[in-house]
């Protein structure tokens, strides 16, 4: 017997698909090809095993290499246990800032993989991707 599925039912397993596949993209680090990119210098942390309850913290580093001056205009998140704080939002070109990240690691068990994104005024890299990794029991 089929059943029919409502439009808002259908939208919400769209996204949540959509979202799986995008998680489950492999990550690299970044590095600039040419003259005039936008480089990441780490994206990815891994935490290793952790017990349950402390604040993980990690910091990466980002840098403006091209010639122009490029902001950040927003930050998101993967879920409210990640933060994400930047030093600087406006780079001049050659600039680097910290990018720091602190995981909540309280009621969050398992195999964790979380991320926040950068999004820039450079549409060569309009989204820059940090991910911390964490097996936290």
């Amino acid at each position: 017997m089929n059943k029919k599925i409502s439009g808002s039912r259908h939208a919400g397993i769209v996204c949540v698909s959509l979202l799986l596949l995008t998680m489950l993209q492999p990550m690299r680090p970044v590095y600039a090809q040419s003259a005039g990119e936008a480089v990441i210098l780490a994206n990815t942390w891994d935490f290793g095993d952790v017990k349950e309850g402390p604040i993980l913290r990690h910091n990466f580093f980002f840098k403006n290499d091209t010639a122009k001056p490029m902001r950040i205009l927003t930050i998101s998140t993967a879920c409210g246990c990640l933060v994400c704080r930047v030093q600087k939002l406006e780079l001049a070109p050659g600039e680097t800032t910290e990018v720091k990240l602190q995981f909540e690691t309280k009621s969050n068990l398992g195999v964790i993989t979380l991320y926040a994104d950068l999004y820039t005024d450079n549409p060569d890299k309009a989204i820059i991707r940090y991910i911390i990794k964490a097996h936290v029991h």
